[in-house]
């Protein structure tokens, strides 16, 4: 069952590799949460790179703030 979903912020973009961590594993993460990187793919450069959320709560995924 789906709880959140997380919109690529590219028009035609994709997520092609999603990721796992806890926040004890991830340099700067707050231990007792949970992470997910993803690699997001665009029409430009520009557009391409990798995103963090913080999915502890799954029903209210947050972009990550270092």
């Amino acid at each position: 069952m789906e709880t959140a979903h997380i919109p690529v912020p590219v028009a035609g973009g994709q997520a092609q590799m999603a990721r796992m961590c806890l926040g004890s594993d991830l340099p700067g993460g707050k231990d007792g949460h949970v992470y997910l990187l993803r690699n997001i793919q665009g029409s430009t450069a520009q557009r391409s790179g990798y995103e963090i959320w913080d999915v502890t709560d799954t029903a209210n995924p947050l972009p990550w703030r270092r």
